[in-house]
C-alpha cells in the first residue's frame, strides 16, 4: 500500500525545491508551489507547470521570460513525473469528492481522464 502522506510530502518537497530554485527571482515559492493547483485530469495543465512553460512549447507562457523553454527541461520533466504520479494515485485512491467524479465519468487513471 502507498503511504499517501509520504507521497504528498515528497511531492510538496520537490515542487518547493524546484520553485525556490527556478522561480524565486519573481515569486515566493509558497505562492506558486500549491498542490491544489494540480490538474488531476491533465497534469501538463497544472498551473506551476503550464504557466512558466514557453507558449511555443505548449505552455501558457505567463512568465516574462520562459522558465522552461520546452518540455525537455530536466526540472519540468521531474515535476511532470511527480505530478503525474500523484494524479494517478489520486485516481487509484480517491477522496470522497473525487470518488463521485470517478464513478460518474468512469475514470481510473490520468490517461483515462483525457
Amino acid at each position: 500500500m502507498v503511504d499517501v502522506a509520504h507521497t504528498d510530502a515528497a511531492l510538496a518537497a520537490k515542487v518547493s525545491e524546484v520553485s525556490a530554485r527556478r522561480c524565486a527571482a519573481c515569486h515566493a515559492a509558497p505562492e506558486i508551489s500549491r498542490l491544489d493547483w494540480i490538474d488531476l485530469r491533465a497534469p501538463r495543465k497544472t498551473r506551476f507547470l503550464a504557466a512558466p512553460l514557453a507558449k511555443d512549447a505548449g505552455g501558457a507562457g505567463k512568465c516574462g521570460a520562459a522558465v522552461y523553454r520546452d518540455s525537455t527541461d530536466p526540472d519540468y520533466r521531474a515535476l511532470l513525473e511527480v505530478v503525474t504520479a500523484a494524479a494517478n494515485e489520486a485516481w487509484r485512491r480517491p477522496r470522497r469528492d473525487l470518488e463521485v467524479v470517478k464513478a460518474e465519468e468512469g475514470i481510473g487513471t490520468v490517461a483515462e481522464a483525457r
